[in-house]
């Protein structure tokens, strides 16, 4: 159940599950709990917060074996190139996590999202997946959009 879990929770979107051969399409707002043969479905609906080219997408806990990322007094969502601004969240308020390349965010009471070109967001205490917009390329491949 565990792997469901973590599937559910790397893209929530869709998951697909094989039962006797047949693929099933179930929404990832619905996780499947065994309950001795029969299975019952408990909803959880992840909030969203959109900043820019940056998303975070609620989890319900962090994946085991992730790793805390240091921080100086903000905690570093995504860096502008072009003009060094940053999506960043008091560290006092948060912190970062890395697991097998996907970072997230655990919120505290009083956590807020600034960016110096966006309006400010209050964040609720939470744990959430940190998503980078990209965009594919007409000469082939993907790139993260640049802020």
């Amino acid at each position: 159940m565990g792997y469901i879990k973590q599937l559910i929770q790397r893209n929530w979107w869709s998951l697909k599950l094989l039962q006797g051969g047949n693929a099933l399409r179930h929404s990832a707002k619905t996780l499947l709990t065994d309950t001795g043969g029969t299975q019952a479905r408990s909803t959880f609906s992840p909030r969203m917060y959109r900043q820019g080219d940056i998303l975070l997408s609620e989890v319900t806990e962090l994946p085991r074996g992730c790793v805390l990322v240091p921080s100086g007094d903000r905690v570093i969502l995504a860096l502008g190139e072009s003009t060094g601004h940053a999506h960043a969240i008091a560290a006092i308020h948060a912190d970062m996590y890395e697991w097998s390349g996907t970072f997230y965010v655990q919120t505290r009471e009083g956590a807020v999202l600034r960016h110096e070109e966006h309006a400010p967001i209050d964040l609720p205490q939470a744990v959430f997946q940190v998503v980078r917009q990209r965009q594919f390329l007409l000469e082939g491949g993907i790139s993260y959009v640049l802020d």
